[in-house]
C-alpha cells in the first residue's frame, strides 16, 4: 500500500489550457450575429406582410360593392390616364 500511495503522490497532470471556447466563441458570434440581424429583418418584413394582408382582406371585402368610382377616387393617375387614352382614341386595353 505504501508504494501505491507513493506512485499516486508523485502523480503529476499535465495542466489543460482551454483555447476551445475562445476560438469557438471566436468563430461562432459573427454566425450568431448575422442570424439575430437575419431574425430581426424576418420580423420587420413579417410585419409588413401582416399589413399588407390585412388591406388585402379589407379590400376582398369590399369588392361586391366597389364601383368604378371608388376605384378611380382612390387612384386619380388612373382615371387621368384613362381620359388620356380615350381622347387619342384608344378604346381598346394595350395589355
Amino acid at each position: 500500500m505504501d508504494s501505491f500511495e507513493k506512485s499516486y503522490k508523485d502523480l503529476t497532470f499535465p495542466s489543460f489550457t482551454n483555447n476551445l471556447t475562445a476560438d469557438a466563441t471566436a468563430a461562432l458570434n459573427p454566425l450568431k450575429n448575422d442570424a439575430q440581424a437575419a431574425a430581426e429583418t424576418s420580423r420587420a418584413r413579417l410585419a409588413d406582410i401582416d399589413a399588407q394582408m390585412k388591406t388585402l382582406r379589407a379590400e376582398r371585402a369590399n369588392l361586391r360593392t366597389r364601383t368604378i368610382q371608388d376605384v378611380l377616387d382612390s387612384d386619380p393617375s388612373l382615371g387621368k390616364k384613362i381620359e388620356k387614352e380615350l381622347s387619342e382614341g384608344k378604346w381598346e386595353t394595350a395589355e
